[in-house]
């Protein structure tokens, strides 16, 4: 499971890595996705609005989401050669 941390940052992502430790088990991992970190409300920034992401903030996100998913998934090349195979 992918827990984030909000972009906005604040007390709430101070306790967000706890909550994981807390709920994962060694069946179901937790890894928690930092959005905050580099986030820029400014209007204009990383929002159109000083809220809602614009195309930068948008593509941070993705960022950040592509690289907690890579840690998961497997690679492309791998999920090809198993696809179709019964296990």
């Amino acid at each position: 499971m992918l827990l984030a941390q909000l972009c906005t940052g604040g007390e709430v992502n101070a306790l967000i890595p706890a909550l994981a430790k807390k709920l994962e088990t060694a069946g179901s991992p937790i890894i928690v996705v930092d959005q905050a970190t580099g986030w820029e409300w400014q209007a204009g920034a990383d929002t159109v609005d000083g809220c809602h992401p614009n195309e930068r903030g948008e593509e941070k996100m993705a960022t950040r989401w592509y690289d907690a998913l890579t840690t998961v998934l497997p690679k492309p090349a791998a999920a090809a050669k198993t696809r179709g195979k019964k296990k």
